[in-house]
C-alpha cells in the first residue's frame, strides 16, 4: 500500500471542505482533499444555488404588479413558460457544478476520490493509500438515522 505524508488532509469536497481548502492553501501546498461522494457540492447540485435561481425568477415575475406604477405597460400579459424556466435553472446549476469540479480537478494528485477510513487519529486509508496527516479536517455531510442532516467541519 502506498504511503503519503501531508500536513493537512481535508475530508469532504463540499462547501465546508472547499472553504477549508481555501484557508489551508494559503499556508501550505502539502495537503490532500478527499471526497467520496458526487462532486460539485450539494449546494451547487441540488441545494441553495438552484433554488435561489428559481426564487429570483419568481420574484421577477411577481414584480409585474409594480410595473404599471412605474409607467411600464403590459405587465398583466406576462406569463411563465415552466419548461424554459426549468431549462434555465438546470443550465445555471450545471455552470455552478462545473465551476466546483474545475477547482478540484486542478488539484491533480492532491485530490483523492474515495471514502477515507481512519486507521489512527491522523492516519487515513483511502483508495489503497495510507495518508499520514499532521491535521485532519472533517468537513462532510452526515446523515442521521431519522433523516435529519447536519454539517460538521472540525480538525483533529
Amino acid at each position: 500500500m502506498k504511503e503519503r505524508h501531508v500536513e493537512v488532509a481535508i475530508l469532504g469536497a463540499g462547501t465546508a471542505g472547499l472553504s477549508a481548502y481555501n484557508e489551508v492553501r494559503k499556508v501550505t501546498d502539502n495537503f490532500v482533499l478527499i471526497n467520496g461522494g458526487p462532486g460539485g457540492t450539494t449546494c451547487a447540485r441540488v441545494g441553495c444555488m438552484p433554488s435561489k435561481v428559481l426564487i429570483q425568477i419568481a420574484n421577477d415575475f411577481h414584480r409585474r404588479h409594480a410595473l404599471e406604477k412605474e409607467g411600464i405597460r403590459g405587465g398583466e400579459h406576462l406569463r411563465i413558460d415552466q419548461r424554459i424556466v426549468l431549462q434555465h435553472v438546470r443550465s445555471l446549476r450545471d455552470t455552478f457544478v462545473q465551476g466546483v469540479l474545475k477547482t478540484v480537478d486542478a488539484l491533480g494528485d492532491r485530490m483523492i476520490h474515495g471514502y477515507a477510513r481512519f486507521r489512527k487519529p491522523t492516519v487515513l486509508e483511502v483508495e489503497q493509500q495510507l495518508i499520514h496527516a499532521t491535521a485532519v479536517f472533517i468537513c462532510v455531510r452526515r446523515h442521521s438515522r431519522n433523516g435529519q442532516t447536519s454539517r460538521i467541519c472540525r480538525s483533529s
